[in-house]
Order: C-alpha cells, then sequence, then structure tokens
C-alpha cells in the first residue's frame, strides 16, 4: 500500500514483514495477530518486570541478603554447640536447643509487628541496606559464643547465646518487613492503577526471599566444609 511503503519501517512493520515472508501476512491473518499479540506481551511483561525491579533494586538486594545470613546461622550454626559437645547453661540441656529456637520465633515475630506502628516511614533505603549488610556480622560472632570454650560460665554462655540470638531474631524479622512493604510502594502509587505493578512488586520480592534461603543455604555448606 502506498501508505506503508512510503513510510520508514518501524518495529511493527518489520514484525509484519517478516510474517509475510514466512508465507502470510501478519496483518491481514487470525494466526498472525495472535502470534503478534503473543509475543507483544511477553516483550512488555519482560520490560515491565525490568522496570519494576530496577525501581525496588535497593529493597531487592537487602531483602536477599537479609534471607541469605539468617539461613546462614539458623538452626544450623546457631545450635552448633549441641554438635560439638554437651553445653552447660542456665536452662536445662533437654530444653536449651528448643528454647533457643523459641526465642528466635518470638523476637522474629516481634520485629514483624513493629514496621505496622509506622517507624517504616522514617526508614530509607539505605538505611535498611547498612541495618541489613551489619548483621552480617551475625555470623562470626554467633560463631565466636557457639564454639566458644566449654569451660567458661555457665551463665555467661547462656547470657550471650539468647541475647544475640534475640538481637539476631529481631533484626531479621524488623528488617525483611521494612522490605516486603517498602517495594511495592517504591513500584507504584496507591491508585488503582499502579496496583499491577505493586502486585508484581511483592511477587519479585517473595521469589527473592527464596533465593536468599538457597543463597544462605549454600554459605551455610560452605562453612561445614571449611
Amino acid at each position: 500500500k502506498p501508505g506503508i511503503e512510503s513510510s520508514k519501517p518501524g518495529a511493527l512493520q518489520a514484525h509484519i514483514l517478516a510474517e509475510a515472508a514466512d508465507g502470510g501476512s501478519a496483518w491481514g491473518t487470525a494466526a498472525g495477530r495472535t502470534s503478534f499479540g503473543r509475543n507483544s506481551m511477553v516483550m512488555n511483561a519482560a520490560i515491565s518486570d525490568r522496570l519494576i525491579l530496577t525501581s525496588i533494586k535497593t529493597y531487592a538486594f537487602a531483602v536477599l541478603w537479609n534471607f541469605a545470613v539468617t539461613t546462614v546461622i539458623f538452626p544450623g550454626l546457631a545450635t552448633a554447640q549441641f554438635h560439638t559437645g554437651e553445653r552447660k547453661g542456665f536452662i536445662n540441656p533437654s530444653w536449651y536447643e528448643v528454647t533457643l529456637i523459641a526465642t528466635f520465633l518470638l523476637l522474629d515475630f516481634a520485629g514483624r509487628q513493629v514496621p505496622a506502628l509506622g517507624p517504616r516511614a522514617t526508614v530509607s533505603r539505605s538505611t535498611i541496606v547498612g541495618c541489613v549488610l551489619l548483621r552480617t556480622l551475625f555470623i562470626p560472632l554467633y560463631a565466636a559464643v557457639a564454639y566458644s570454650s566449654p569451660d567458661a560460665s555457665a551463665f555467661l554462655h547462656g547470657f550471650c547465646e539468647f541475647s544475640v540470638m534475640a538481637l539476631f531474631a529481631f533484626t531479621h524479622g524488623y528488617c525483611s518487613t521494612v522490605c516486603m512493604m517498602g517495594a511495592p510502594a517504591a513500584a507504584g502509587s496507591s491508585s488503582s492503577s499502579d496496583e499491577p505493578e505493586r502486585q508484581r512488586a511483592a511477587t519479585i520480592m517473595t521469589a527473592l526471599t527464596n533465593v536468599g534461603i538457597v543463597v544462605g543455604a549454600l554459605l551455610a555448606f560452605l562453612w561445614l566444609l571449611f
């Protein structure tokens, strides 16, 4: 057609010409229109995911590394003393491991409730990333506590282990919740038109928590090797 021939071919026209070369006009057949529509949807979805990930990259990194650090320590390193010898503390040894794990669960739950009270709005992205990176120090800290000499006082062992575990669990719950709440808000406003972007951002963040767990498990495995 004169209108098409005289104009400079764009992406759409190039696709139509390619379909025509394969034996039929994409514009003129139902199969071509279906193929073009499907390819366009896939391309748009990929571009949309990249844009969303770019807008939430700070939260994405933070939640991934937060879960990785937690998985390196809990429950393997946190209960390592029970595999290297009997630990005497101010709690009955038969309940010690259970109490330690219960402490993590309770303080993790408490940390997750704090952002819902309002402080999340005052936490910048750089602050939450800094907090997550500081949590990396729990790895050598808890290793020192877990593998310290059993000849030390029972009170010192118990106090250190439970204090470190309480802080470790609370910061995990707080940081992960701030990230999971902040990412959808960063992907779009609260208007209904931005709801798909917010939902997609939440899905990406959920996937990254699983990636963080896998990364942490691999790092914990390397810890056992060395």
